[in-house]
């Protein structure tokens, strides 16, 4: 965990955080997962086995499509798209 700033008070009045609220660093696991195998680029991929298993990949823009798990990440060019292996591995 790292401390990478805190809540100013422009935030704190939009967010109804308090003013100095320390800010911790963080991602989402698939996001994590895919960092940490390496997986960055759009065409690649990993299997992430968890609760669920997944087919997970990086896309070239961020883009929602209701039959699979979007996320963005902080560039506003980027997206991670993940689909249950059971349905999307077979087509």
């Amino acid at each position: 965990m790292q401390v990478v700033g805190k809540v100013t008070a422009e935030a704190a009045r939009l967010t109804g955080l308090r003013p100095g609220t320390p800010l911790i660093a963080g991602c989402m696991d698939t996001i994590g997962a895919s960092i940490g195998s390496g997986v960055i680029k759009q065409g690649e991929c990993f299997i992430i086995m968890g609760t669920a298993a997944r087919v997970s990949g990086p896309l070239g823009k961020a883009q929602f499509d209701s039959r699979f798990m979007n996320c963005t990440t902080s560039s506003p060019n980027s997206g991670y798209i993940s689909a249950p292996s059971m349905e999307w591995a077979p087509r």
